[in-house]
């Protein structure tokens, strides 16, 4: 008796997943050996896989990484992660990402109107429908168990333990702003269901090596292997799918020798950061161990050893400055005389280069220094970001920073959980210009008198039409037909039908209609009547 078809497929599957096994051991086993051809033919192996995935053919991570053979994929580092965080503990560096991550949390609040600063939960619009649409009662409350699920991180019923949506975001964007590698994990129930979510520390993740590592096999779920692992002491402890975690970068890069990862702002920062250190270590050292004497005193004549020891040390005591900084030397001479060795030291120019670090650190961030306390002031008065006002510059720091990464977060919180709850939402930011509104409106008074009509400001706004509203408030336009209302070529208003020939009962100009002249005819007329005589 013949096997059913069903079960010959189950045994090729079978087979081919064992071969599969087979040959991912093969290579591994080839890696790992001490044949240097084996382990070139194993490399070549996996270059030719990595070329034929996904259909793919370009290199996306560095091939030769995969000798680590870790599994995970290794970033190149510079500096480590403790570094990066160690550089951002420096007084601008916490100034900086404080700032920020201040301002984000200042949208930490929920809101109904769009002008409002915060954020909310709204119905997602198509590309080309802008229109405002009333929400049924079942959408509010749907809005409003999404707004309360984000608000506790997590359902209601097990809220106890858990960050509040305003740490949530203090957490993960100190992450970000510091490594640009933030991470927060997404719990689910058995079904699937998005349950709750916790920040997590960023440093401790890696994407994911997908070929076997010491003989185990990495399960595939719904056509993905493991996506990330989170690492400790270089030892993989954890495996997370896609859904399973929130794995976002900021400064992604094509740069093959990344390997899939961002660059921090921190790695291109770190020569200013250390000149930085070394400035305020040479100013730290020079007041607690240099010395810098305003001169030096001479002593002359025969003076007893014991005399001077003791005036030595009476005019140290009451001119010394800060520990040693001040000490003013004493040496023995013919007479009294005094050595000025202070002088107009501009040499250095502490100031302006300890302004301009911190130019170029709030550069990078893209934050205007006067934000952070530090009012730039180089060259002939102006600032950092142009001669302008203080309301110039913070408006351009808010439009180069600021909101960039505001719209970041909005991408991953409306992806990983409240499209996860449900896909006909999105999370958005709102408040994000105040002064939008006004702007506007006063395009909209310059829209209706040039080209658009009453009505159509009307239905943009989600205002029913007006009787008479299909005009455009032009002065020209208006002009234009009332000339042709008053050259008969215009339609006649509204109630007016009919009425025209109605006006006058008899026409008063009848007599002159045939071209005589009126002046004449009464002439005659008054003649006729008899023209009285002097």
């Amino acid at each position: 008796m013949s096997k059913p078809i069903s079960k010959e497929l189950e045994e090729i599957i079978e087979f081919k997943q064992q071969i599969d096994v087979e040959a991912q051991l093969i290579i591994q086993k080839a890696l790992n050996s001490n044949d240097p051809n084996a382990i070139i033919k194993a490399n070549n192996i996996i270059t030719q896989l990595e070329k034929t995935k996904d259909g793919y053919k370009s290199y996306i991570f560095d091939p030769w990484q995969f000798n680590q053979q870790l599994g995970y994929k290794y970033k190149p580092e510079n500096l480590t992660y403790r570094h990066l965080r160690n550089m951002a503990r420096t007084p601008v560096g916490r100034s900086v990402i404080g700032t920020r991550i201040d301002q984000i949390c200042r949208f930490g609040q929920p809101q109904t109107d769009e002008q409002a600063v915060g954020w909310m939960i709204r119905k997602k619009r198509g590309l080309f429908d802008n229109k405002k649409k009333e929400l049924t009662k079942e959408e509010q409350y749907r809005i409003e168990d999404i707004t309360e699920f984000i608000l506790h991180a997590g359902v209601l019923e097990d809220k106890w333990g858990r960050v509040s949506f305003d740490q949530f975001l203090r957490m993960t964007m100190k992450d970000s702003l510091e490594l640009d590698q933030m991470t927060y994990e997404i719990r689910r129930t058995r079904n699937g269901k998005l349950y709750s979510f916790m920040p997590t520390d960023g440093a401790t993740y890696r994407l994911s090596d997908n070929f076997t590592q010491k003989e185990e096999k990495r399960v595939k779920i719904n056509g993905y292997f493991p996506t990330y692992v989170q690492i400790y002491e270089t030892q993989v402890v954890s495996e997370f799918y896609p859904w399973e975690l929130c794995f976002e970068m900021r400064n992604r890069t094509t740069d093959i020798l990344q390997n899939g990862y961002s660059i921090s702002e921190l790695e291109d920062l770190v020569k200013i950061v250390t000149w930085m250190l070394y400035g305020d270590s040479y100013n730290g050292m020079f007041f607690s161990q240099g010395s810098s004497p305003k001169g030096i005193l001479k002593v002359s004549g025969n003076i007893d050893t014991q005399k001077l020891a003791q005036f030595r040390q009476q005019w140290q005591t009451m001119m010394s400055g800060v520990s040693n900084s001040h000490k003013t030397p004493i040496i023995e001479s013919d007479k009294m005389e005094w050595i000025d060795l202070q002088k107009n030291n501009r040499d250095m120019e502490f100031k302006e280069w300890n302004q301009y670090l911190r130019g170029m650190f709030c550069a990078v961030y893209k934050i205007d220094p006067s934000e952070i306390g530090f009012p730039y002031t180089g060259g002939k008065g102006g600032s950092l970001f142009g001669e302008q006002g203080q309301k110039q510059r913070t408006d351009f720091s808010k439009e180069k920073g600021l909101k960039p990464l505001l719209k970041f977060r909005q991408y991953d919180i409306t992806k990983y959980l409240v499209s996860e709850l449900d896909p006909a939402y999105e999370f958005v930011f709102t408040g994000l210009d105040p002064e939008d509104e006004q702007q506007s409106v006063d395009l909209d008074v310059k829209r209706i008198q040039n080209w658009m009509t009453v009505n159509e400001i009307r239905e943009k706004r989600n205002l029913p039409p007006i009787e008479g509203g299909d005009v455009v408030l032009s002065s020209v336009m208006l002009q234009y037909k009332g000339q042709q209302m008053g050259m008969g070529g215009g339609q006649p208003q509204p109630g007016m039908e009919g009425e025209e020939e109605d006006i006058y009962e008899e026409n008063p100009f009848e007599q002159y209609e045939k071209g005589e002249n009126p002046i004449m005819l009464a002439l005659d007329e008054w003649i006729e009547k008899g023209m009285p005589v002097e």
